[in-house]
């Protein structure tokens, strides 16, 4: 049987294309999944600390499950489905924070993930950058610096021949070393990442961190708004704060108290805090009295009226 040059020619064309696949195909399959640190990891050699933080004793673990994120949590990117959808294991990464005999000191573990498919690539890149230090005034008018860490993770998964997507990751966390306190809070979007597809995640797993404002939603609700109040120093910041104080507190009263029943029992399963609220705001209400209420007559007005005593009790408690 002859066989023409035409055939040859394709059988020779099939037979070099299935070599190449075949050398691409194991190429790839060589390829590792990477995990890597954009930046610096901050105070890993420990940083000297001063003032109210000076003595602080402070340390707890954080092990974030991309799985699983905890509240306030933003993903950006590739949402449906994310990147970590395709990883066939867990996904933790593990900070571990110490404030200890004078000194900061941030370690951190992270993982190296693996795709459930053989011809895809994860590359996971991790980021903290520590924002400045703010002074933030507590309940008994002390001053304590507060530490923010941006937490950004980027995972693409890489398909090879120019495919790939990206999700990122991104966590804002509060460290109140003096007060031995760390909370999540909605994190600064980059203008870079913007415009992607976002999903912000309301209701997440709980954090596992020693956390300033815990306990019910109500609970939660009710230190937020003493930790509100508290910022509220002179007539400058009781002018721009004060009608967020008057809406916020008419929320919280409409929103979670029962009208039938008498304070602090209207609180329902915030009632302990209620209480503790009525104790930790006399230091503040004293300040206000030392300075004649900033010399703010709404100030005044507002401390004696309704919505406060709902909240922090009746002048006499």
């Amino acid at each position: 049987m002859k066989v023409s040059r035409k055939s040859c020619f394709c059988m020779l064309i099939s037979l070099v294309v299935t070599v190449v696949l075949v050398v691409m195909l194991g190429y790839r399959l060589l390829q590792r999944d990477r995990a890597e640190f954009s930046l610096p990891i901050p105070h890993t050699e420990g940083t000297a600390l001063s003032g109210a933080e000076a003595d602080a004793d402070f340390h707890f673990t954080y092990r974030w499950n991309l799985r699983d994120c905890p509240t306030d949590t933003e993903i950006l990117g590739s949402v449906d489905p994310t990147v970590v959808d395709l990883i066939d294991e867990e996904a933790i990464w593990s900070i571990e924070l110490t404030a200890k005999e004078g000194k900061l000191s941030i370690k951190t573990d992270a993982p190296m993930l693996k795709s459930t498919s053989p011809f895809c690539k994860i590359h996971a890149r991790y980021c903290i950058v520590e924002k400045p230090t703010i002074q933030l005034r507590m309940p008994n008018t002390k001053l304590h610096p507060q530490r923010h860490f941006i937490l950004a993770c980027e995972l693409t998964a890489d398909y090879g021949f120019g495919f790939s997507r990206q999700t990122y990751y991104l966590q804002e966390m509060a460290v109140d070393l003096a007060d031995g306190a760390a909370d999540l809070q909605p994190p600064t979007i980059p203008a870079s990442l913007g415009k992607l597809p976002r999903h912000h995640v309301l209701r997440g797993a709980p954090s596992g961190l020693p956390e300033r404002f815990c306990g019910t939603a109500t609970e939660k609700e009710l230190l937020r708004y003493l930790f509100y109040l508290a910022m509220v120093e002179d007539s400058g910041t009781a002018a721009a704060l004060l009608p967020g104080l008057k809406r916020r507190g008419q929320n919280l009263v409409d929103s979670m108290t029962d009208s039938a029943l008498p304070w602090p029992q209207c609180w329902k399963s915030g009632e302990e805090t209620a209480r503790e609220l009525s104790r930790r705001v006399r230091p503040l209400l004293q300040h206000m009295q030392e300075h004649n209420c900033y010399n703010s007559a709404e100030l005044a007005e507002f401390v004696n009226g309704p919505i406060f005593s709902r909240i922090f009790g009746p002048p006499e408690q």
